[in-house]
């Protein structure tokens, strides 16, 4: 029994002493000069707006005189680097993007400051401080879609037109749908998965600075980002491959990523958020735009999430995923323009 037990006791230490030499070899293996980028809190050389008690990231194109059309880019997390082949549009309209509080180059914040009424404020005042006359254009795509649909929902009056490209959802019972459809952003457990999982929070613990959030913000991209095999939003992609996306981020928002969407839901963990409270007041046409590649929240989709408006019409981008104006940029903003010239 005793030399059972030494035998027992000599393969448990061989284990540990085997995990060790592969955590040391992970780690060493991970090191590649990795970095986050700086937030405009520490590069004073990166443009921005103090709009209330709120720093955001603001990059502005175009002629001040022409309409002004804010941008809003998808997530919560992410900002709007990719959205940027939208500024062709600066020939005929004043574009303003920015990053959303506490993703991208805006200031990292505390969890308490984000919150879905804390988004609507932010660009509440954007819309205040680039259209004091007129009505502002909106561009909202995925998360920025549901925040552009709930802010005209508070604010018709404030909004000429909107576009919405492939909102996730917009009512609890879209919600619990694309719940569904993304297994609730689970990845289903393979070695593969496990690797990517590794590799990430392995070259994320080699990050020095620039703020606390700077280590949780490089893993969650590198692992929301992954080409795995079984990833859950892969069919948002053309043949489910996340490498045909055009994807181009400076810096992702992790806690931004993971406390806005808690923050909207049941003990059950079901979505409650209602982003189409009062857009039956909105009664010029709202322009959907999908991407036919779009398995999970593309075309038949969209479709019927557009009838929560009195007036809407859905516009499909052949051979584009989620990612529609990275992927396919002539056609979108072919599409775009048709839109805004369109006389009411």
């Amino acid at each position: 029994m005793r030399k059972f037990l030494r035998i027992l006791l000599k393969g448990f230490l061989y284990f540990l002493g085997l995990l060790l030499v592969l955590f040391i070899a992970f780690y060493l293996l991970s090191m590649g000069g990795q970095s986050v980028m700086k937030t405009v809190e520490q590069d004073i050389r990166l443009p921005y707006l103090l709009l209330d008690d709120a720093v955001l990231h603001v990059q502005t194109y175009g002629d001040t005189a022409n309409p002004v059309v804010i941008v809003l880019h998808g997530g919560p997390g992410d900002d709007f680097q990719y959205l940027l082949p939208l500024n062709a549009l600066s020939d005929e309209y004043y574009m303003v993007f920015y990053d959303q509080r506490g993703s991208g180059l805006s200031p990292r914040v505390e969890a308490e400051e984000l919150t879905v009424e804390n988004y609507y404020q932010d660009l509440d005042n954007l819309i205040d401080f680039f259209c004091d006359t007129g009505k502002v254009y909106l561009i909202g795509h995925s998360w920025g879609g549901m925040l552009a649909s709930g802010y005209i929902g508070q604010y018709p009056e404030k909004v000429g037109k909107v576009i919405l490209a492939e909102p996730g959802f917009l009512t609890p019972e879209f919600g619990r749908e694309f719940q569904e459809k993304t297994n609730n952003f689970a990845v289903e457990f393979s070695f593969e998965a496990l690797y990517y999982l590794a590799k990430a929070w392995f070259k994320s613990r080699h990050i020095r600075g620039p703020d606390a959030q700077a280590k949780d913000d490089y893993f969650m991209q590198e692992l929301v980002y992954s080409p795995m095999k079984n990833h859950p939003l892969k069919d948002y992609y053309c043949e489910g491959k996340i490498q045909n996306a055009a994807i181009g981020m400076w810096r992702f928002g992790s806690l931004a990523s993971q406390v806005i969407p808690r923050s909207g839901m049941n003990e059950q963990g079901e979505f409650v958020f209602n982003f189409a409270e009062g857009v039956e007041n909105y009664t010029n046409k709202v322009l959907f735009i999908a991407g036919s590649c779009n398995k999970l929240i593309g075309p038949e989709y969209q479709e019927r999430q557009m009838k929560v408006f009195p007036n809407a019409e859905l516009v499909v981008i052949q051979g584009a995923g989620h990612t529609m104006f990275g992927e396919k940029p002539e056609e979108s903003l072919k599409v775009i323009r048709k839109y805004f010239r369109e006389a009411w």
